[in-house]
Protein backbone atom coordinates (compact mmCIF):
# COMPACT_ATOMS: atom_id res chain seq x y z
CA UNK A 1 0.00 0.00 0.00
CA UNK A 2 3.14 2.36 1.05
CA UNK A 3 4.11 2.09 -3.00
CA UNK A 4 1.20 2.27 -4.43
CA UNK A 5 0.34 5.79 -2.46
CA UNK A 6 4.27 7.04 -2.85
CA UNK A 7 3.79 6.47 -6.22
CA UNK A 8 0.48 7.88 -6.53
CA UNK A 9 2.46 11.10 -5.27
CA UNK A 10 4.86 11.30 -7.79
CA UNK A 11 2.01 11.13 -10.88
CA UNK A 12 0.25 13.43 -9.07
CA UNK A 13 3.05 15.83 -8.63
CA UNK A 14 4.81 15.15 -12.24
CA UNK A 15 1.18 15.07 -14.52
CA UNK A 16 -0.82 17.06 -11.88
CA UNK A 17 1.30 19.77 -10.26
CA UNK A 18 4.11 20.15 -12.93
CA UNK A 19 6.99 19.12 -10.38
CA UNK A 20 9.93 17.33 -11.83
CA UNK A 21 10.02 13.63 -11.23
CA UNK A 22 13.00 13.56 -8.87
CA UNK A 23 11.19 16.44 -6.70
CA UNK A 24 8.09 14.51 -6.51
CA UNK A 25 9.80 11.36 -5.44
CA UNK A 26 11.48 13.40 -2.25
CA UNK A 27 8.00 14.15 -1.37
CA UNK A 28 7.29 10.21 -0.36
CA UNK A 29 9.26 8.10 2.11
CA UNK A 30 10.73 4.85 2.46
CA UNK A 31 9.48 2.89 5.31
CA UNK A 32 11.75 4.03 8.21
CA UNK A 33 12.09 1.87 11.31
CA UNK A 34 13.14 3.27 14.89
CA UNK A 35 16.67 2.55 14.89
CA UNK A 36 17.00 4.29 11.58
CA UNK A 37 15.23 7.47 12.87
CA UNK A 38 17.11 7.22 16.01
CA UNK A 39 20.84 6.33 14.48
CA UNK A 40 20.03 9.37 12.05
CA UNK A 41 19.23 11.84 14.77
CA UNK A 42 19.95 10.71 17.46
CA UNK A 43 19.02 13.27 20.46
CA UNK A 44 19.31 16.39 17.93
CA UNK A 45 15.38 16.11 17.39
CA UNK A 46 12.80 18.47 19.44
CA UNK A 47 12.40 18.15 22.98
CA UNK A 48 8.94 18.35 22.80
CA UNK A 49 8.53 15.19 20.22
CA UNK A 50 8.83 11.42 21.08
CA UNK A 51 9.98 9.03 18.67
CA UNK A 52 7.94 5.61 19.61
CA UNK A 53 8.62 2.08 18.36
CA UNK A 54 6.03 0.49 16.00
CA UNK A 55 5.36 -1.87 19.56
CA UNK A 56 5.28 1.16 21.65
CA UNK A 57 2.32 2.86 19.75
CA UNK A 58 0.15 -0.58 18.92
CA UNK A 59 0.82 -1.17 22.79
CA UNK A 60 -1.01 2.13 22.99
CA UNK A 61 -4.33 -0.06 21.72
CA UNK A 62 -4.84 -2.35 24.80
CA UNK A 63 -4.96 0.89 26.89
CA UNK A 64 -7.58 2.43 24.45
CA UNK A 65 -9.59 -0.82 24.66
CA UNK A 66 -9.45 -0.54 28.45
CA UNK A 67 -10.74 3.67 28.13
CA UNK A 68 -13.01 2.32 26.13
CA UNK A 69 -14.60 -0.58 27.99
CA UNK A 70 -14.90 1.27 31.51
CA UNK A 71 -17.26 3.64 30.05
CA UNK A 72 -18.84 0.85 27.74
CA UNK A 73 -18.28 1.12 24.50
CA UNK A 74 -21.30 -0.87 23.41
CA UNK A 75 -23.54 2.02 24.71
CA UNK A 76 -25.54 4.00 22.10
CA UNK A 77 -24.71 6.95 20.68
CA UNK A 78 -26.84 9.57 19.24
CA UNK A 79 -26.05 10.93 15.83
CA UNK A 80 -27.60 14.07 14.15
CA UNK A 81 -27.51 15.41 10.86
CA UNK A 82 -27.44 19.06 10.71
CA UNK A 83 -27.22 21.00 7.45
CA UNK A 84 -25.27 24.26 7.97
CA UNK A 85 -25.03 27.08 5.98
CA UNK A 86 -21.61 29.04 5.55
CA UNK A 87 -20.88 32.50 6.41
CA UNK A 88 -19.94 33.53 3.26
CA UNK A 89 -23.56 31.77 1.75
CA UNK A 90 -21.74 29.90 -0.73
CA UNK A 91 -22.72 26.14 0.54
CA UNK A 92 -24.25 24.05 3.08
CA UNK A 93 -22.48 21.91 5.05
CA UNK A 94 -23.54 18.24 5.72
CA UNK A 95 -22.63 17.64 9.29
CA UNK A 96 -23.10 15.18 11.72
CA UNK A 97 -23.34 15.47 15.83
CA UNK A 98 -22.41 12.40 17.82
CA UNK A 99 -23.45 12.55 21.76
CA UNK A 100 -23.29 9.56 23.66
CA UNK A 101 -26.70 8.30 25.00
CA UNK A 102 -26.86 8.97 28.90
CA UNK A 103 -26.81 5.73 30.22
CA UNK A 104 -23.37 6.29 32.13
CA UNK A 105 -21.84 9.52 34.34
CA UNK A 106 -18.69 10.90 34.21
CA UNK A 107 -17.13 11.81 37.86
CA UNK A 108 -14.24 14.64 37.56
CA UNK A 109 -11.33 14.63 40.63
CA UNK A 110 -13.63 17.19 42.03
CA UNK A 111 -16.33 15.11 42.36
CA UNK A 112 -18.89 16.83 39.62
CA UNK A 113 -20.74 14.66 37.97
CA UNK A 114 -21.99 14.84 34.68
CA UNK A 115 -23.52 12.88 31.56
CA UNK A 116 -21.24 14.94 28.95
CA UNK A 117 -18.04 16.61 29.19
CA UNK A 118 -19.23 19.92 29.95
CA UNK A 119 -19.00 22.54 27.62
CA UNK A 120 -16.29 21.23 24.91
CA UNK A 121 -17.35 19.77 21.39
CA UNK A 122 -14.67 17.94 19.62
CA UNK A 123 -14.87 18.96 15.75
CA UNK A 124 -13.03 16.71 13.35
CA UNK A 125 -11.85 17.63 9.88
CA UNK A 126 -11.16 15.22 6.59
CA UNK A 127 -8.14 14.86 4.46
CA UNK A 128 -8.67 16.46 0.82
CA UNK A 129 -12.05 16.41 -1.02
CA UNK A 130 -10.07 15.89 -4.74
CA UNK A 131 -8.85 13.16 -3.92
CA UNK A 132 -11.63 11.40 -2.37
CA UNK A 133 -11.09 12.53 1.44
CA UNK A 134 -14.43 12.64 3.25
CA UNK A 135 -16.24 12.73 6.95
CA UNK A 136 -16.42 9.15 6.64
CA UNK A 137 -12.62 8.22 6.47
CA UNK A 138 -11.81 5.58 8.74
CA UNK A 139 -9.67 7.12 10.76
CA UNK A 140 -12.11 10.43 11.12
CA UNK A 141 -15.35 8.31 11.90
CA UNK A 142 -14.03 6.00 14.27
CA UNK A 143 -12.31 8.57 16.17
CA UNK A 144 -15.80 10.53 15.86
CA UNK A 145 -17.31 7.33 17.47
CA UNK A 146 -14.37 6.87 20.07
CA UNK A 147 -14.86 10.78 21.48
CA UNK A 148 -18.22 10.45 21.78
CA UNK A 149 -18.43 7.42 24.23
CA UNK A 150 -15.49 9.58 26.31
CA UNK A 151 -18.58 12.02 26.80
CA UNK A 152 -17.58 14.35 24.00
CA UNK A 153 -20.05 15.97 21.60
CA UNK A 154 -18.43 15.42 18.49
CA UNK A 155 -18.87 17.10 15.10
CA UNK A 156 -17.71 15.89 11.71
CA UNK A 157 -18.73 17.54 8.12
CA UNK A 158 -17.80 17.65 4.44
CA UNK A 159 -16.09 20.58 3.31
CA UNK A 160 -17.46 22.30 0.50
CA UNK A 161 -18.59 20.45 -2.88
CA UNK A 162 -17.51 17.36 -1.08
CA UNK A 163 -20.14 14.69 -0.80
CA UNK A 164 -23.42 16.10 -0.15
CA UNK A 165 -21.96 19.77 1.03
CA UNK A 166 -23.00 21.73 -1.48
CA UNK A 167 -20.65 24.45 -3.20
CA UNK A 168 -17.48 24.13 -5.12
CA UNK A 169 -13.96 23.56 -3.24
CA UNK A 170 -11.40 26.02 -3.24
CA UNK A 171 -7.86 25.75 -4.07
CA UNK A 172 -6.57 28.62 -2.01
CA UNK A 173 -8.22 26.52 1.39
CA UNK A 174 -9.83 29.51 2.68
CA UNK A 175 -13.80 28.19 1.63
CA UNK A 176 -12.49 25.55 3.47
CA UNK A 177 -11.66 27.86 6.63
CA UNK A 178 -15.22 29.54 6.39
CA UNK A 179 -16.46 25.81 6.47
CA UNK A 180 -14.78 25.33 9.70
CA UNK A 181 -15.86 28.68 11.29
CA UNK A 182 -19.01 28.58 10.41
CA UNK A 183 -19.58 25.14 12.12
CA UNK A 184 -17.65 26.49 14.97
CA UNK A 185 -20.31 29.28 15.37
CA UNK A 186 -22.88 26.81 15.33
CA UNK A 187 -22.07 24.73 17.80
CA UNK A 188 -21.25 27.96 20.14
CA UNK A 189 -24.66 29.52 19.07
CA UNK A 190 -27.17 26.51 19.47
CA UNK A 191 -25.67 24.28 22.00
CA UNK A 192 -28.17 24.10 24.89
CA UNK A 193 -30.79 25.52 22.84
CA UNK A 194 -31.26 22.17 19.97
CA UNK A 195 -32.06 18.36 21.45
CA UNK A 196 -29.40 16.24 21.96
CA UNK A 197 -26.53 19.24 22.18
CA UNK A 198 -25.12 20.40 25.12
CA UNK A 199 -24.21 24.00 25.71
CA UNK A 200 -20.40 24.24 23.98
CA UNK A 201 -17.87 26.83 24.85
CA UNK A 202 -15.36 25.70 24.21
CA UNK A 203 -13.99 23.65 20.84
CA UNK A 204 -10.66 20.80 20.57
CA UNK A 205 -10.35 20.63 16.86
CA UNK A 206 -8.61 17.33 15.56
CA UNK A 207 -7.80 17.24 12.08
CA UNK A 208 -6.58 14.30 9.78
CA UNK A 209 -4.06 15.31 6.55
CA UNK A 210 -5.88 17.96 4.30
CA UNK A 211 -8.26 18.67 7.53
CA UNK A 212 -4.90 19.20 9.72
CA UNK A 213 -4.14 22.15 7.68
CA UNK A 214 -7.43 23.59 8.15
CA UNK A 215 -7.79 23.01 11.37
CA UNK A 216 -4.26 24.43 13.21
CA UNK A 217 -5.01 27.38 10.86
CA UNK A 218 -8.59 28.58 12.19
CA UNK A 219 -7.60 27.14 15.46
CA UNK A 220 -4.82 29.47 15.75
CA UNK A 221 -7.03 32.63 15.52
CA UNK A 222 -10.62 31.56 17.15
CA UNK A 223 -10.05 32.50 21.06
CA UNK A 224 -12.60 29.54 21.48
CA UNK A 225 -10.51 26.60 20.23
CA UNK A 226 -9.15 25.49 23.10
CA UNK A 227 -6.47 23.11 21.70
CA UNK A 228 -5.26 21.63 18.24
CA UNK A 229 -4.35 17.92 17.14
CA UNK A 230 -3.20 17.38 13.88
CA UNK A 231 -2.85 13.91 12.22
CA UNK A 232 -0.30 13.82 9.41
CA UNK A 233 -0.19 16.82 8.44
CA UNK A 234 1.08 17.19 5.06
CA UNK A 235 3.89 19.73 5.61
CA UNK A 236 5.59 19.08 2.53
CA UNK A 237 2.54 19.27 0.40
CA UNK A 238 0.90 22.49 2.10
CA UNK A 239 1.85 25.20 -0.56
CA UNK A 240 0.15 22.73 -3.05
CA UNK A 241 -3.20 22.05 -1.18
CA UNK A 242 -4.08 25.67 0.01
CA UNK A 243 -2.00 27.79 -3.19
CA UNK A 244 -0.63 31.34 -2.15
CA UNK A 245 -1.70 30.74 1.49
CA UNK A 246 0.68 28.39 2.84
CA UNK A 247 2.57 30.90 4.71
CA UNK A 248 -0.03 32.34 5.86
CA UNK A 249 -1.69 29.00 7.61
CA UNK A 250 1.68 27.63 9.36
CA UNK A 251 1.84 31.49 10.53
CA UNK A 252 -1.54 30.94 12.31
CA UNK A 253 -0.44 27.06 13.33
CA UNK A 254 2.33 28.76 15.27
CA UNK A 255 0.45 30.05 18.24
CA UNK A 256 0.39 30.05 21.94
CA UNK A 257 -2.45 27.22 21.90
CA UNK A 258 -1.47 23.55 23.00
CA UNK A 259 -1.41 21.19 20.23
CA UNK A 260 -0.34 17.78 19.78
CA UNK A 261 0.88 16.75 16.23
CA UNK A 262 1.07 12.70 15.28
CA UNK A 263 3.45 11.72 12.34
CA UNK A 264 3.90 8.14 11.26
CA UNK A 265 7.94 7.53 10.13
CA UNK A 266 6.73 6.21 6.71
CA UNK A 267 4.33 8.99 5.88
CA UNK A 268 4.26 9.40 1.75
CA UNK A 269 3.46 13.21 2.19
CA UNK A 270 6.41 14.77 4.55
CA UNK A 271 9.43 13.26 5.22
CA UNK A 272 10.22 12.58 8.87
CA UNK A 273 13.21 14.82 8.84
CA UNK A 274 10.82 17.70 7.37
CA UNK A 275 8.28 16.91 10.23
CA UNK A 276 11.27 17.82 12.65
CA UNK A 277 11.27 20.98 11.20
CA UNK A 278 8.06 21.77 11.43
CA UNK A 279 8.14 20.46 15.32
CA UNK A 280 11.02 23.10 15.60
CA UNK A 281 9.39 25.90 13.57
CA UNK A 282 6.03 25.62 15.66
CA UNK A 283 7.90 26.23 18.76
CA UNK A 284 7.53 25.24 22.61
CA UNK A 285 3.47 24.60 23.13
CA UNK A 286 3.79 21.86 20.44
CA UNK A 287 4.04 18.11 21.74
CA UNK A 288 4.99 15.93 18.68
CA UNK A 289 5.04 12.19 18.13
CA UNK A 290 6.47 10.02 15.73
CA UNK A 291 5.32 6.41 15.46
CA UNK A 292 7.64 3.96 13.46
CA UNK A 293 6.60 2.32 10.49
CA UNK A 294 3.34 3.94 10.45
CA UNK A 295 2.27 5.52 7.14
CA UNK A 296 -0.33 8.58 5.59
CA UNK A 297 -3.11 6.30 6.38
CA UNK A 298 -2.65 5.08 10.33
CA UNK A 299 -4.76 1.84 8.81
CA UNK A 300 -6.05 0.05 11.52
CA UNK A 301 -3.83 2.07 14.26
CA UNK A 302 -7.24 4.20 14.96
CA UNK A 303 -7.57 3.00 18.67
CA UNK A 304 -3.93 3.93 18.76
CA UNK A 305 -3.60 7.13 18.09
CA UNK A 306 -6.82 7.94 19.50
CA UNK A 307 -5.23 6.66 22.77
CA UNK A 308 -2.27 9.31 22.30
CA UNK A 309 -4.67 11.72 21.85
CA UNK A 310 -6.49 10.93 25.08
CA UNK A 311 -3.26 10.90 27.18
CA UNK A 312 -2.25 14.05 25.64
CA UNK A 313 -6.13 15.34 26.85
CA UNK A 314 -5.25 14.02 30.50
CA UNK A 315 -1.70 15.60 30.55
CA UNK A 316 -2.60 18.61 29.10
CA UNK A 317 -5.80 19.32 30.59
CA UNK A 318 -6.58 18.59 33.97
CA UNK A 319 -10.43 19.03 33.43
CA UNK A 320 -10.09 15.87 31.49
CA UNK A 321 -8.60 13.79 34.15
CA UNK A 322 -12.07 11.87 34.33
CA UNK A 323 -13.25 8.52 36.26
CA UNK A 324 -15.66 7.21 34.08
CA UNK A 325 -18.98 4.90 36.09
CA UNK A 326 -21.34 2.42 34.81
Amino acid sequence: MSTGIALGCVLVGKLVLGLPTVYALVLGTVPLGYGMVMSHFGRNHPKSLEILSRHQFKSLKDKANERLASVGLGHECVENVVHIPTSDKRAILDTRILTRRPKATLETKGGERHEHIPDVAVILTHPWGRLGGDMNFPIVAKLARYFAHLGFTVCRFDFRGVGESSGSPTFSGSGEENDLNSVIDYLLENGGKEENLPKITKILLIGYSYGSVISSSVGGIREEVMGIVTISYPYSWVWALVVLNSRRMLRNAKNAKKKLFLMGSSDEFTSYSSFFDLVRFLGPNTSAILAESYDHSWWKAELSVFEAIATWLENTYPQFQLKFCK
